[in-house]
């Protein structure tokens, strides 16, 4: 928190400049280290990479991914409140023992009993999400179609398309996301080609959402001992009502 002012992750750390925000972050590089631009040429293109930067992270993420797994997953509709709650005394130590950091751990607070509401309602967050998602990506569909590719802003590879493609691989963790993908035909195309680039794979994105073997291994028993424990607290309700 006494790097980045408003305690924001990731937040690059260079020449003694913190840059928070992942867009902010993303604009830095770009315009410090050599290599190719992610800055189009001309004004058009320009304005067009905004335009859709805005689109991309207009949508809400976490509510579509995290707002889908509280709609079929009973456990996680209970614990992930729990989970988010919980970082609440923790940002209440720090703020005792750092008075200079009060502003930024009310702010806190306050985000994370706004993300409880915005995620698990009620209503759960999850259609709202989808809904931001898909508009994003009908837009994207018919840039593609009116642009020509093979990216958004046209024969240049752009800041838009890096949110873009962050933007397809957390909307990829879930189904009803996957089939908004595949149902827009240009989408589907770039999202591939996305996903061939370079530097795609050397970034190591998470486009896909897979439990690991050893958590599962320590999970599952933990799972069926809740599951018994569920089984006799619905019989015993039987018997004792």
């Amino acid at each position: 928190m006494k790097i980045s002012p408003g305690a924001c992750v990731p937040t690059l750390f260079h020449l003694g400049k913190p840059i928070p925000e992942s867009l902010d972050i993303v604009r830095y590089v770009d315009e410090t280290f050599p290599g190719p631009s992610l800055t189009p040429q001309s004004e058009q293109a320009r304005a067009t990479m905004e335009a859709f930067i805005k689109h991309a992270i207009a949508y809400d993420v976490e509510a579509m991914t995290m707002g889908y797994a509280a709609d079929w997953n009973p456990v996680f509709r209970t614990l992930g409140p729990m989970q988010i709650l919980s970082l609440i005394p923790k940002l209440e130590k720090i703020k005792e023992a750092n008075p200079d950091l009060t502003a930024v751990c009310d702010r806190k607070i306050e985000q994370n009993k706004q993300r409880v509401v915005d995620i698990f309602g009620p209503p759960n967050g999850f259609a709202k999400g989808l809904t931001s998602f898909e508009h994003a990506c009908d837009l994207l569909e018919t840039q593609l179609m009116a642009g020509g590719g093979p990216f958004i802003a046209g024969a240049e590879y752009s800041i838009a398309d890096v949110l873009y493609t962050t933007m397809l691989a957390r909307g990829n963790w879930i189904k009803p996301a996957r089939e908004a993908v595949a149902e827009r035909p240009l989408v589907a195309e770039y999202w591939k080609r996305m996903q061939a680039r370079p530097s795609f794979q050397a970034a190591g994105i998470q486009a896909s959402f897979t439990v690991p073997g050893k958590v599962k291994e320590a999970m599952v028993p933990k799972f069926k001992m809740a599951a018994v424990i569920a089984t006799l607290g619905v019989l015993a309700l039987f018997y004792f009502r």
